[in-house]
């Protein structure tokens, strides 16, 4: 069971750092949720001697840091269009469509 509230205490701090600095502009705080990764990655190399548990903290650690980088990429995206819909329809207020 220790095993499981460990997998979930590194979600959490990953998905919490991403949703504190997901909204900055600074290339360091954007890419925040990229280093905390790799310190739980190199925390799992230092302490982790199980290869089954090592394969299980990584599948976790890079498993959330691949989906939040696709919601990521969702949002800049929505805004990339958003932005252009608004220079098509300068007329419009944002929140009309």
């Amino acid at each position: 069971m220790a095993v499981a509230y460990f997998q979930i205490a590194v979600i959490v701090s990953i998905v919490a750092t991403w949703l504190l600095t997901r909204k900055q502009e600074t290339f360091w705080l954007r890419n925040l949720v990229l280093v905390v990764a790799l310190v739980w990655t190199v925390e799992t190399l230092i302490l982790v001697f199980t290869i089954k548990l090592v394969l299980v903290q990584f599948f976790t650690i890079w498993g959330t840091w691949l989906v939040l980088q696709k919601l990521s990429r969702q949002e800049i995206r929505i805004k990339e269009l958003e932005s252009a819909i608004q220079k098509v329809l300068p007329s419009l207020p944002p929140n009309a469509a």
